[in-house]
Order: C-alpha cells, then structure tokens, then sequence
C-alpha cells in the first residue's frame, strides 16, 4: 500500500490485496477542504492488460462524491463483464445519487435513504433507464457472506417495494430480488424497455431479478384502462383497410408475462381485451434483432362492418367466419 496525508487531502496511490485468490487494487483521494470529498476507484486484476478485459472475474468500480449537510451526492459507476447464454457480455451500472445518507439503528443493521436516483443500465449496446425518489432500504449486515435487504421507493407516478440478497463472497457478486410496481403510467417506463414507448394505462407488475449463472429479469404484467397508439401492425391495417380505430385501439386490460436476459427480451401469455380486438400470443426479440412471434387476433363484426374492403371480403368467407386470425 501506497498512502499519502496532505493538508487537506488524504491521497491513496495504491492499496493492494487478495480475496478468494483474485486481486485488487485501490485507488482514490479523501478531500477535507470546504466540502468533504471522495473520489476512489476499486479494481480486481488490476495489473490485467485489455486483451483481458472480457474476464467475467474482473470488475471496475469507480465512485465520485461530496458531503454536505449530513448528505451525499455523487455518482457511482459499477462495469463487468457476464458470461450470457451464447457470448460475454458488457454490463455497466451507472448511478447518480442525491440526498444519501446512512443510520446505524443496530450493531448488525444498516439503513439506507436517498431522496433521488438515477439509474443506468446498460447492457451490450442497450441502455435502460430508471428514475427513483425517496428509496428507503434496510439491510441485515450480521452475515459476513450474504446481506439480505428490503427497499421502497417512488418510482415515477407510482410505488416500488421489494427484497432481496447480495452474496459477496463469490466473485462476481451475486444477487437476486423480487419487486412490485403499483400505480405507474406505462408510458413512464419506456426508458427501460421500449415495449411501454406505444403502451399506455396504468401498470402493475411483479418481477424478479438474478444476475447468476446469467442476468435475468422476468414477472408479470398488467395494465389497466389504456390504449396502444401507433403501433406498426394496426397502423398499417387501418391504413389499409380504412379502420381508424386501430390507430388508437382502446382496451380494458393487457396482461402477460415477460423476460429478459442477455440473448433475448420476450413477451409470453399476451392478453388484450377491448371492445372490438383480442389479441393473444407471444413475441420475442433476440440480441441481434431476430424476431419471432405467434399472435392471434379476433376482430369484431361490428368493426369489420365499417371497413368497405373487409365488408366485399365477408361476402365471399360468410358472416359466420367474420373472425381474422
């Protein structure tokens, strides 16, 4: 190790070490001027050159932050790579911290809050994006392996509660966690998948998340008293068709189910309702853009009846096969 005390700054050129056989090293500075300050960087195989740098060992952890009025604000920058189920993968975790603060309720119990976060994910060449306000976590540090914590949060226009474990004798990290999500506007989450970008309603959702032997991010969804705008398919059938209902198909309640991994996001059990459209089936998007699906749709008599084209279609199938699948 490597440490230097100046006068208002305590330099760290280096601290090396070694757990469970890996290696890493410790960089950073601790201000003490008019704002306290922290700026450090946290490496394993640090001496490891970049033809390296897919190691699903080797992690890269940045931290940057000022102290102020009992509070923290800064930005933490976690980066790895994964092994996914077909290739290595990039991950980057990027977090931008307001109002943090720490309390020590017990000798073996940490509690968390942070009025705002911001978070990155980035995954490959995809980036998905949270926004967080008054997180409140709770955390049993009495395990020296394995710390089990609870956490609630507002997240847009609606509410988040979950709980989970971090493992951090194993390297890479392990983790896993179950949420819910009450109350949100389904168009607020189109920073973190673009399904929601057309999608509108109020969603619920349970979701469980592990990053081991792969990250994987799965639940169910529903939302309520919402419509689809704009989406291509029905675009191009009230184009074609003349039923300008499906540009701005209305619904009671879309459901299914959902995951995502590191090779492919897929939607599964798909269940939309609305007065003149069901729609049933699945759909999935590899990591390299391949598109595979099985949907069903049944469109009404009422609607068909409006459009001129379908009208001289249903004289040549008969009104009793008025339904398109």
């Amino acid at each position: 190790a490597k440490i230097e005390l100046l006068k208002h700054k305590m330099a760290i050129k280096y601290v090396k070490f070694s757990l469970n056989n890996i290696p890493f090293c410790l960089k950073g500075y601790f201000s003490f001027s008019n704002k306290i300050g922290i700026d450090l960087s946290f490496s394993s195989y640090p001496d490891i050159r970049s033809s390296m740098d897919n190691n699903s060992k080797k992690i890269d952890l940045n931290c940057s932050a000022t102290y102020s009025s009992g509070k923290f604000g800064g930005n933490i920058v976690l980066s790895f790579f994964k092994n996914a189920q077909v290739n290595k993968v990039h991950h980057k975790i990027e977090l931008k911290l307001g109002g943090l603060s720490f309390a020590f309720p017990g000798s073996n119990s940490v509690r968390i809050k942070c009025s705002k976060a911001d978070v990155n994910y980035t995954v490959g060449n995809n980036t998905h994006t949270i926004f967080l306000k008054d997180f409140d976590s709770s955390c049993d540090i009495s395990d020296k392996k394995i710390k089990i914590f609870d956490f609630t949060s507002r997240i847009y226009d609606g509410f988040l509660k979950g709980k989970g474990y971090l493992d951090i004798k194993r390297m890479p990290f392990r983790s896993s966690c179950i949420m819910k999500i009450d109350g949100v506007s389904a168009q607020n989450l189109r920073n973190i998948t673009e399904y929601f970008d057309k999608i509108h309603g109020n969603l619920s959702s349970s979701l469980k998340y592990r990053n081991h032997p792969y990250s994987h991010l799965y639940g169910d969804f529903s939302i309520e008293n919402g419509y689809l705008d704009n989406i291509m398919f029905f675009k191009w059938l009230a184009g074609f068709f003349n039923l300008p209902a499906l540009k701005e198909l209305h619904f009671g309640k879309l459901s299914g189910k959902f995951s995502v991994d590191d090779d492919a996001s897929r939607l599964e059990n798909i269940d939309l309702n609305s007065d003149n459209v069901t729609l049933k089936g699945d759909f999935s998007v590899s990591a390299d853009d391949m598109v595979s699906s099985k949907l069903y749709l049944t469109f009404s008599g009422k609607l068909l009846d409006t459009s001129a084209k379908f009208k001289r279609l249903l004289k040549l199938l008969g009104k009793e096969n008025a339904r398109l699948v």
